[in-house]
């Protein structure tokens, strides 16, 4: 049996269950300046990097972790999709998700008008999340420097099938330049971050449940089954279910991004690495990158038994639970994705395809293959299925393409940019140029509309 399709056999006789649902907000894997093209074929064979990265303040943990990745790709959520990349380790990662065999065909799309009486705002939708056939997505309404700040902003939900709005809830300007977070949803409820304030609203009909001041701008939401993660300005905070903070953990950097991994809390700040203890936010490890011309930490994507690191610079690391370097491929990356036995990283004009477990390359997928497209696209992050992998590339190209061997099932040029896509309830959706609309693309024939 292909080992693409070991899961899908595994769980029709109730092998693998689904974990708890967590997730983040991040902007796009997409970058204005694309890395630099290299040469597919050097990156057969993973490489030992050239610096090694700093290990510092080793604590050693309660329990001994995995040494080395399983092929599993840790805790998924039960929603379709209820946070920006899926789920808390950001693999963008639907098991059973919807198989499009042909390029698909506009069903529907949104377009969100101002809806207040100084039309000069510009109004900027989230990436959508789904769950329970609803899709959400926040509204901010961008203003230029010469205008006063807008009142509110808001939260809207969609039938995430026909797409026809459900409700509207405004969300109140805390301070001018802030902006609200996208969206995260975990059962009954859908949390938002703006500015200092983490508000809780049920999923139903948009009703604010609560809301709790965590004292320092919130970035990003992660809701699971025992807490809530909250990516804030120099913070890390654990809360209870109920919004109560329960510990802080304070960096010396901007937090960029976060995942949780089996039994570890990845942050990325600057160019460190850092392993919580989820339960505590005590510091495990930490691992210092190696200083590059743009060497911050860009993405986090965690799996069971360690966690995969991008750079700005497009450098790419792995490293186990302890914090010791495991794998790393040669080549310069912008995006990532992964189900835990492959990971999937994009490039200009190439996607590359490699085994988790030992950095072996499967294969690799070229742009300038496709119709309308060439080495100088840029390939965004991958959403993957166990039956397909679909690829945003720039200029509006979207592609299905085989997760076996790397061979276009097919493509299409749709009209308009797509920085990032979602797929569930037979549809891939995306937010389009100046992300001022909501598009739903499903396989011909599959409309009713």
């Amino acid at each position: 049996m292909s080992p693409v399709h070991r899961r899908a056999f595994l769980r029709a006789v109730g092998a693998i269950s689904a974990g708890f649902v967590a997730g983040c907000n991040a902007n796009p894997d997409q970058s204005t300046a694309s890395p630099p093209a290299t040469d597919p074929d050097q990156a057969n064979t993973p490489q030992p990097p050239t610096d090694t990265p700093t290990l510092t303040e080793t604590q050693p943990p309660t329990e001994t972790p995995a040494s080395a990745f399983s092929g599993e790709p840790g805790p998924l959520p039960e929603a379709t999709w209820p946070l920006s990349y899926r789920g808390v380790t950001n693999g963008s990662y639907v098991p059973d998700g919807p198989r499009i065999d042909a390029a698909p065909v506009v069903d529907w799309r949104i377009e969100e008008p101002v809806t207040d009486e100084q039309e000069s705002f510009d109004p900027r939708l989230t990436p959508p999340v789904i769950a329970d056939g609803r899709l959400y997505t926040t509204k901010k309404l961008t203003y230029g420097p010469n205008q006063a700040p807008p009142e509110q902003h808001y939260l809207l939900s969609y039938d995430a099938t026909s797409g026809t709005q459900r409700w509207q809830h405004s969300i109140r300007a805390g301070e001018a330049f802030r902006f609200p977070t996208a969206p995260a949803v975990r059962g009954t409820t859908v949390y938002v971050g703006h500015n200092r304030l983490l508000r809780a609203h049920a999923t139903e009909n948009g009703e604010e449940r609560w809301r709790r001041d965590i004292s320092e701008p919130i970035y990003a939401i992660y809701p699971t089954a025992d807490r809530i993660y909250v990516r804030a300005h120099r913070s890390i905070y654990g809360l209870s279910v109920d919004g109560t903070v329960t510990w802080s953990t304070e960096l010396d950097n901007h937090p960029r991004d976060l995942v949780l991994g089996t039994k570890t809390l990845y942050v990325g700040a600057s160019r460190q690495l850092q392993a919580l203890e989820p339960e505590t936010g005590e510091r495990r490890w930490a691992q210092t990158l190696p200083a590059t011309n743009a060497y911050g930490i860009r993405r986090l994507i965690s799996v069971d038994g360690g966690v995969f690191v991008l750079q700005h610079s497009g450098n790419l690391y792995t490293f186990d639970d302890t914090g010791q370097p495991a794998w790393r491929p040669d080549g310069s990356f912008g995006a990532m994705s992964t189900d835990g036995e492959r990971l999937y990283c994009g490039a200009e004009g190439v996607l590359r395809c490699f085994m988790v477990t030992t950095g072996k390359q499967v294969w690799n997928f070229q742009c300038r293959d496709l119709k309308n497209c060439d080495s100088a696209r840029f390939i965004g992050k991958p959403v993957l299925t166990d039956e397909a992998v679909y690829v945003p590339i720039d200029g509006g190209i979207l592609a299905g393409v085989d997760p076996s061997d790397g061979s276009v099932g097919w493509s299409v040029t749709t009209d308009r940019d797509v920085p990032q896509i979602t797929i569930g309830d037979e549809g891939i959706y995306s937010i389009g140029d100046y992300e001022q609309s909501i598009e739903r693309r499903v396989a011909p024939g599959v409309s009713d509309r």
